[in-house]
């Protein structure tokens, strides 16, 4: 099969993907490697079908494209690289869905939903990366609105807001009401 693109426009986003930590978008790729985002596209979907069935592959998440492992291959992975945990607590993950399914939401509604003070979640939350700021609200004050992050979507391996998980409200609701 003769490739339809320069092997110098393929290799250059190949490179940019490899070295980069987040996902790139599409955009971005095109103006790196110096060519229309058509032809990105073009590349980036034979690059997706050239890395199947490998110890890792092209994936687009959060809005650009990322090399990602295959999960058959983490045990391996584990016996070489270690990498440090930090996990969240109940409390936070319980504040990052609120957020998650709500946003743009100001921390004073996450106080509501939550009943306790949100300030030090919020923060943390903040500063791992994982929301950002989208503004503010119209009210009084004009608290601040968050919303997840491209991090976020990233960690969680999804591309957008709508591959979340549907939630039931009224059956959350009940729930919440029947442990009080």
């Amino acid at each position: 099969m003769e490739p339809l693109f320069s092997t110098e426009i393929r290799q250059a986003i190949e490179a940019l993907l490899f070295s980069s930590p987040e996902p790139l978008k599409r955009k971005e790729i095109a103006a790196c490697a110096q060519c229309s985002e058509e032809t990105a596209k073009e590349i980036l979907d034979e690059l997706i079908d050239f890395y199947q069935d490998r110890g890792f592959h092209l994936q687009e998440v959060a809005g650009g494209y990322q090399f990602v492992t295959e999960e058959a291959v983490y045990p391996y992975l584990e016996k070489l690289y270690q990498p440090k945990v930090h996990r969240l607590s109940k409390a936070a993950l319980e504040t990052l869905a609120i957020i998650a399914y709500c946003q743009p939401v100001t921390r004073g509604e996450i106080e509501n939903i939550r009943g306790v003070n949100a300030d030090s979640l919020v923060a943390s939350l903040y500063e791992k990366g994982l929301l950002k700021e989208m503004g503010r609200k119209d009210t009084p004050g004009k608290p601040v609105l968050y919303g997840t992050s491209e991090k976020f979507l990233a960690l969680l391996g999804i591309n957008s807001l709508e591959e979340l998980p549907a939630v039931n409200r009224k059956e959350a609701a009940e729930k919440e009401e029947d442990m009080i």
